[in-house]
């Protein structure tokens, strides 16, 4: 796409203000790593962008042992796992964070999945898989509800001018406020 077109998205909204990303780049990100490479480095450049996620809903079915002489009630669970479209990286979410539409979004700072839908199935099932089976025992039997596109805000804090050609640190800051682990 060329640039300047603009488009609308869902996107998780914006929590965190510019003057806000800067000062948690500042303290390092509660990084010891990232505060001793940053230390002395001075703010350049914040900007905004836009990473696409995919939000994968599960139906999880666990099966009868076949060990199990008794009768067992079907036991379903439903689990939603956020996928990073940029990284591949997975986490279990329990609640989902209300998106909302954005308007007008520069195509220039959005950042599309790279990752095909083959490989977000895969990861998510893993990831059930090993839960289920961690705290149900067993093999569940998983079952792909939906999986839809949201977009997460974050505020890229450059420490250095970026230039062509030229080396910059920099570190992303979650601009929705939301903290994802594994």
């Amino acid at each position: 796409m060329k640039g300047n077109d603009f488009m609308d998205i869902r996107a998780l909204p914006i929590k965190i203000t510019k003057d806000e990303a800067i000062d948690i780049a500042k303290s390092g990100n509660n990084s010891l790593l990232s505060r001793l490479i940053l230390k002395n480095k001075e703010v350049h450049e914040v900007r905004l962008h836009y990473i696409e996620f995919k939000v994968v809903t599960l139906k999880i079915h666990q099966n009868k042992s076949i060990f199990m002489k008794k009768k067992q009630t079907s036991n379903t669970n439903e689990l939603n796992i956020l996928v990073n479209g940029s990284t591949g990286a997975g986490s279990i979410v329990q609640e989902l964070p209300v998106s909302e539409i954005v308007k007008n979004v520069d195509n220039d700072i959005i950042q599309y999945s790279d990752k095909d839908e083959r490989r977000v199935k895969s990861k998510a099932n893993k990831m059930a898989i090993r839960l289920s089976h961690r705290f149900m025992g067993g093999i569940p039997e998983i079952e792909i509800v939906k999986i839809k596109s949201i977009f997460r805000p974050y505020w890229v804090v450059f420490f250095g001018k970026v230039e062509l050609n030229t080396r910059v640190s920099y570190l992303p800051i979650e601009a929705d406020g939301f903290v994802i682990g594994m």
